[in-house]
């Protein structure tokens, strides 16, 4: 029982939070909370921030990635021409 009133405080603020509700009425459901409860609330936050931040960070590097193996593939194939011009050179050469 006593699990369920100390999440009532936090259920309420987040709740009038989310539904953009009277901001006194939130400043009132935020003061009602435990200091161990507004520390989880920041660290979620901030947690969150961290989760969108690495995000854009994969996105950027994705993007990154998908330029690398274009060129990858181009020195590949240039690469594979000048191998057979080399491979026809030798026979060339070697025919004289």
């Amino acid at each position: 029982m006593e699990t369920i009133i100390r999440l009532v405080p936090i259920n309420f603020y987040m709740y009038y939070r989310k539904n953009g509700l009277d901001i006194s009425f939130q400043k009132d459901a935020f003061s009602a909370l435990h200091d161990k409860q507004k520390r989880a609330m920041f660290q979620n936050a901030k947690l969150k921030d961290e989760v969108a931040i690495q995000g854009i960070g994969i996105s950027n590097l994705n993007t990154r990635l998908a330029k690398q193996k274009v060129l990858y593939d181009n020195a590949k194939a240039e690469l594979a021409k000048l191998h057979k011009k080399v491979s026809i050179f030798m026979m060339q050469c070697s025919h004289h």
